[in-house]
């Protein structure tokens, strides 16, 4: 399962709320995730992440993420991870996500280290030629607080991401050939 669909239902109710969800707010009133009490700092991410045309390639990451002492990310139903945008994050271009969520470690009582994979497909569309260039990353978390998670109560969900976290090249994979034979100069005659 990819992460994206995981929290698609969550990221798209935020994009119809405008994101306008007060921080204040313990749980939403609308049928709004309220703001998860996390952050995340520390994001590596490769300097350039070369692709081709029809394999996968994977880019590891990982961040730290500092949450609340009421967020269990040991939950079943709780899920993070990074992710790369093209342009401007609320308008983005394209958008890339790994295969699965971010495996995270506790690091003390409300930090851990989390590590996980940018998966891209391009035969399946996941990469034009014109995005090349520079990518920005971004990191999201969701906690569905034990909420069916096909059709959740919203209010009860929680969901925070955060941009402009760092950057990378993404670079399509080149590589020079030659089917000619190299040409020879003709030798000189001996002089006698």
């Amino acid at each position: 399962m990819r992460i994206r669909a995981t929290v698609a239902a969550v990221s798209g109710a935020l994009a119809l709320s405008a994101l306008a969800v007060p921080a204040a707010h313990a749980t939403g009133e609308s049928g709004t995730p309220y703001t998860l009490n996390v952050s995340f700092s520390n994001v590596t991410v490769a300097k350039a992440i070369k692709v081709g045309t029809t394999n996968k390639v994977s880019a590891s990451y990982s961040y730290t993420l500092t949450h609340g002492s009421d967020v269990n990310i040991a939950a079943d139903d709780f899920y993070t991870d990074a992710f790369l945008y093209k342009g401007a994050y609320d308008t983005a271009a394209g958008e890339l996500y790994g295969d699965e969520p971010a495996t995270c470690t506790a690091t003390s009582a409300t930090t851990a280290t989390c590590k996980g994979t940018i998966d891209i497909y391009p035969a399946d569309g996941d990469l034009e030629n014109a995005w090349a260039g520079s990518w920005n990353v971004a990191a999201e978390a969701v906690a569905f607080n034990g909420q069916d998670q096909d059709n959740p109560d919203l209010s009860k969900v929680g969901y925070k991401d955060q941009s402009g976290l760092g950057s990378t090249l993404v670079q399509r994979y080149s590589k020079l050939t030659s089917t000619r034979a190299p040409s020879r100069s003709p030798r000189a005659a001996p002089s006698r």
